[in-house]
């Protein structure tokens, strides 16, 4: 799946945005992406870097830089690196007085 493939004419305009119009449809929406990788492959994190991006150009804030787990480590060192993650997602929320709120996973997949 292709980054570029997400922003066709009709996203842009489902979304309301377009050449010239400042609106930010995702403007108060905070965000934290973990990315699975390959660290092997040329286009490392490309996908999960790329989709940051978009969202903060369409207005999202991001609660915590976007990390990489990458698929070369062990299963154990995958669950450690995503668990830190987490536990500090948490924390910021406990911290803020947050209601945690239900979460949406995307899984994707190199094409």
């Amino acid at each position: 799946v292709q980054l570029e493939a997400m922003r066709c004419q009709e996203n842009l305009e489902d979304l309301a945005i377009g050449d010239g119009d400042e609106e930010k449809p995702l403007a108060g929406t905070s965000v934290a992406i973990a990315v699975w990788v390959d660290s092997s492959s040329p286009d490392y994190a490309k996908f999960g870097l790329g989709l940051t991006e978009e969202l903060v150009s369409l207005g999202a804030s991001t609660a915590l830089k976007t990390i990489t787990v990458d698929e070369n480590n062990s299963k154990s060192e995958q669950k450690q690196t995503f668990k830190e993650w987490e536990s500090t997602i948490i924390e910021m929320e406990k911290a803020s007085g947050t209601r945690r709120r239900s979460s949406k996973t995307i899984a994707t997949s190199a094409a």
